[in-house]
C-alpha cells in the first residue's frame, strides 16, 4: 500500500516584518521545494504568511511572492490582534487542507535547519504509526521557538 505525503503548511505570523521578510521567504521557499523534490511531503504544501496588521510592506510583499510561487500563502488582519491570534488563524485556515502544521517566526534567526528535522521526525512517526510527534517532542520546540501540531494522529 503506497502511503500518502504529508501536506505541511508553515505558518509564519508576521508583524512590521519587511526587513527580515525577503530573506526568510526564499529561504523557506528554498527548504520546502527541498523536502517536495526529495518526496518527503505533499506538493500541496505550502507557506502560510499570516499579517497580523502591519504599517510597513509586509502585506505587500506576501502578495507579491504569492503571485510568483504558489507554494505561498497568507492571511491579513485588518489591524494587529497579537501574535497568538495570528497563529490560530494560520492554524484555522490550515485545518481542513494539512496533515502536519509548523509555526515560525519570521525572523527565526538562522534555526530553518530545525524545522527540516522536525518535518522528517514528522513524517517518521506518521509512517511508523507511533504516537504524534508533536506529544513526544513538544517542549523542546518552543525552546527553539517552533511549535508543530498534528492534525489527524491519535
Amino acid at each position: 500500500m503506497k502511503q500518502e505525503k504529508i501536506i505541511l503548511y508553515l505558518v509564519v505570523p508576521c508583524y512590521n516584518e519587511e526587513e527580515v521578510l525577503d530573506k526568510t521567504a526564499s529561504i523557506l521557499r528554498e527548504k520546502l521545494h527541498r523536502l517536495q523534490d526529495a518526496g518527503k511531503i505533499s506538493k500541496k504544501s505550502k507557506i502560510l504568511f499570516v499579517n497580523d496588521g502591519s504599517k510597513d510592506c509586509t502585506w505587500k510583499m506576501i502578495c507579491e511572492w504569492a503571485k510568483k510561487d504558489k507554494i505561498f500563502a497568507g492571511l491579513c488582519f485588518s489591524r494587529n490582534y497579537g501574535h497568538q491570534s495570528a497563529i490560530l488563524a494560520g492554524m484555522m485556515a490550515a485545518r481542513e487542507k494539512a496533515d502536519a502544521v509548523v509555526t515560525i517566526d519570521a525572523f527565526a534567526r538562522g534555526k530553518y535547519d530545525l524545522f527540516v528535522w522536525m518535518v522528517l521526525g514528522q513524517i517518521w512517526w506518521k509512517k511508523n504509526g507511533r504516537a504524534s510527534f508533536a506529544h513526544v517532542s513538544f517542549s523542546g520546540f518552543w525552546i527553539c521557538g517552533f511549535h508543530i501540531w498534528n492534525y489527524g494522529s491519535s
